[in-house]
């Protein structure tokens, strides 16, 4: 996705959408493993079985088909294997193009014409000076007559330093910005898990063993699950917020050549696991990475060096005068001749170099010496300011360009959003002149900060006050039926951190703060309360409250999770139950009211609810039904059910067999829907709105879907909140590629764009 963002900022300075057009690789379907090895050995095949690190399409072949192009089995590599493979396909690093030597940098800055016209100046004047030291027969000083190409000399290097000191430092903020690899690996190695392997001696072959936190260090292929479900966050490839199912051995093939959000089966070096366990064959290592890709495109869009519009014109305006004080120069030196031959002269050639000097000296004068130093001046001033902003800036001159900027490309997750899940919405079940309504109460906050008021619903009193309604159980389950926590940095101890930050998966710390802002737990809530206390006072309150017996985790068939818990001074189990709403309610026979009545879930309630869950479900938000299943309706054997050892737990008859998790799961009683969604960074819309009245126009690029794409283009000004979607520029990444050049140029030429669905 960031190489498109790259190629079409180039297209707004080229107007050449041919840079534009993928490099596409046809895929010829085999029929078997031996068909395919032909093919690759006649391509060019990096082994004797067609393994090519470049194009092989993983996602689209069986596992017993890895094994054999990789030569590698389930047992994994040997130590020798693996080291002959590191020396074959080398280390499992990103590299980079080698850093600018000093020397270099000092050349780039004498390349404006301006600067090189100056030089030559002082070099003539320095060579005239010689000359005349020779000749001088007084007693001036000889210091004065090198005065003047000393001074233009010292503002040329003052200008330079500057110029110097800026790219390092612009250089050493973004390698501190590519730490995307980890460092080490868990990697089955001579039939035994090794698990301080560097991350940079994984070789394709290598099986991993992947946990929570993890972050992947090659692209790989899933084998099989250690737990129920597996989920990536794929943010740093594709943009999307929301994590991402992945389906273990042969569930997981899709098609050749498909994108990367639709590869059920693929793990890619970069992206994280945020919750489930599971072991995969490395396939891809290095620079043969979707992310070893991206930078490949970063590399080759550093050696596209455009110059910015004022370096046009000034090397245009630095040969105009070039041309004119040349002719003038010599102009004047021509009407001087007749004047060579005066008395105060020893001889003729004395004559010539006195009035050459006086030309030279025209010249000077005529130069604009100061020029370039107020430009570095004023362009350094453009760019302490930018930096205050968190804005890194490579060179000096590209400041200037924010002055004449008429596009604008810009990514959505974490540029415009805040790249973190909140919850906007919660439906709950109201009466209204004693008529059951779903009503909608909007959260405020775009953060995992958890402060915001929720409409018409005070925070902590309703909670304390109603402790059996339907606010106190989504408060519960929020906060209980949850794998994530919510960190808060006190701004004493904190460097770069922010606030608040999560530790899981993103939509259950969502719930987290959804929890905290209902409140109810504690009184903690302060003005001047330390964020290390605010993060997640009520949700560890909720956790200390209630013991849980056991988690039925999430699986991608029933789509919910589940789990069994026990207040400390209760007699009896509660299961607690948030899922997918058109699942998750088919298995709900009740419906909390509000304040705690409970009524059956007919055929007019569940028209009613899923009507208002479509509503959010278009915005587009994502929705996820809570729901609660209390001791008097759970199955006999779990009602009181405490296994007081891990062994005695799955010995359970149901918690022991994945396939009766939707059985427990059943007859629950629905409390509430919440709608989540990636917010819109506060301040984007107006900054947008800004610009559009400026004349500038934005494209957005995301890998989201493009319903998504669409609303948050809405909601940051892209597109008019008035505009229906067949009035808005929206587009798909290989839906843009496969219209012809002239399509494309219209495209590109009027109007604020989205561009979804974008691969890297």
């Amino acid at each position: 996705m960031k190489v498109l963002l790259t190629l079409i900022c180039f297209i707004g300075i080229t107007t050449n959408v041919r840079s534009l057009r993928p490099r596409l690789f046809t895929t010829i379907p085999f029929s078997s493993s031996q068909t395919r090895l032909v093919s690759n050995l006649r391509s060019g095949g990096e082994n004797i079985l067609g393994y090519n690190a470049s194009t092989i399409d993983a996602g689209s072949m069986s596992i017993s088909e890895l094994y054999e192009v990789l030569e590698t089995t389930e047992d994994g590599l040997t130590s020798e294997q693996s080291g002959i493979r590191l020396e074959k396909y080398g280390k499992n690093v990103l590299t980079d193009t080698p850093p600018i030597s000093i020397l270099k940098l000092i050349l780039e800055q004498f390349e404006d014409r301006l600067v090189q016209i100056l030089l030559s100046v002082a070099v003539l004047s320095a060579i005239f000076s010689c000359i005349e030291v020779r000749h001088d027969t007084g007693n001036n000083p000889m210091w004065k007559s090198f005065v003047e190409p000393f001074v233009i000399t010292a503002i040329l290097f003052l200008n330079a330093i500057v110029g110097i000191c800026q790219t390092k430092s612009a250089q050493g903020s973004l390698e501190a910005l590519q730490k995307m690899q980890p460092s080490l690996a868990t990697v089955l190695r001579d039939g035994i898990w090794q698990s301080n392997i560097d991350a940079e001696d994984v070789v394709p072959g290598d099986i991993l063993e992947l946990r929570v936190g993890d972050k992947i260090p090659a692209d790989s292929r899933l084998l099989n699950l250690q737990s129920s479900s597996i989920q990536i966050d794929e943010g740093s490839l594709t943009g999307e917020s929301v994590t991402v199912s992945k389906l273990p051995s042969e569930e997981g093939i899709v098609s050749p050549n498909l994108p990367i959000q639709d590869q059920r089966g693929m793990l890619y070096s970069g992206t994280v696991v945020t919750s489930g366990k599971g072991r995969a064959l490395v396939v891809q290592t290095g620079m043969n990475t979707e992310i070893g890709k991206i930078q490949k495109g970063v590399t080759n869009a550093k050696e596209d060096t455009v110059k910015t519009p004022l370096g046009l014109k000034l090397d245009e305006f630095g040969n105009t005068l070039t041309q004119i004080i040349v002719f003038i120069c010599f102009f004047v030196w021509i009407v001087s001749i007749p004047k060579m031959n005066d008395p105060s002269f020893a001889s003729v050639w004395e004559g010539a170099l006195y009035y050459a000097k006086v030309a030279v000296a025209l010249g000077v004068a005529a130069l604009p010496e100061g020029l370039p130093t107020v430009i570095t001046l004023c362009l350094s001033l453009g760019t302490r300011r930018m930096a205050q902003r968190n804005v890194i800036v490579r060179k000096l001159p590209s400041v200037e360009t924010l002055g004449c900027t008429s596009v604008i490309c810009t990514d959505k997750t974490g540029t415009l959003t805040t790249n973190e899940m909140t919850v906007v919405s919660v439906l709950l079940l109201e009466k209204e002149k004693r008529n059951p309504i779903i009503k909608e109460h909007h959260v405020e906050g775009d953060s995992y900060a958890p402060v915001g008021v929720i409409d018409e619903i005070v925070q902590g009193e309703e909670v304390k006050m109603s402790p059996k309604g339907a606010v106190a159980d989504i408060a519960a389950v929020s906060a209980l039926c949850n794998d994530a926590m919510i960190l808060g940095h006190d701004s004493d101890n904190q460097t770069s951190k922010k606030a608040f930050e999560r530790i899981g998966e993103p939509t259950e710390a969502a719930l987290c703060v959804l929890s905290e802002k209902l409140g109810g737990m504690l009184d903690h809530y302060q003005e001047n309360t330390l964020p290390s206390v605010l993060a997640s006072a009520n949700v560890n309150e909720w956790r200390s409250t209630y013991e849980r017996i056991a988690t039925l985790e999430f699986n991608r068939d029933r789509k919910s999770m589940s789990i069994l818990c026990q207040k400390a001074d209760a007699s009896g189990n509660r299961l607690l139950v948030k899922g997918a709403p058109n699942l998750l309610i088919e298995r709900c026979t009740k419906i909390k009211y509000r304040d705690g009545t409970i009524v059956r879930l007919d055929a007019e309630l569940r028209r009613k609810v899923g009507a208002k869950v479509s509503e959010l479900a278009n915005r587009p938000l994502r929705c996820l039904a809570l729901a609660v299943k209390e001791t008097s309706n759970l199955e006999p054997s779990l009602k009181r059910f405490k296994p007081s050892t891990e062994k005695r737990l799955t010995a359970h008859p149901l918690l022991r067999d994945p396939s009766k998790y939707r059985d427990i799961e059943s007859s629950l009683t629905l409390v509430g829907v919440v709608g989540i969604k990636d917010p819109a960074r506060p301040e984007v819309a107006d900054s947008i709105k800004r610009c559009t009245e400026a004349g500038i126009r934005i494209m957005m690029i995301t890998g989201d879907a493009k319903d998504t794409a669409i609303s948050i283009a809405r909601d940051v000004n892209i597109f008019s909140s008035k505009s229906g979607d067949a009035d808005v520029k929206a587009f798909e990444g290989r839906e843009f590629f496969q219209k012809s050049e002239e399509e494309q140029l219209a495209i590109l030429k009027k109007d604020n764009i989205v561009f979804c669905r974008a691969e890297p």
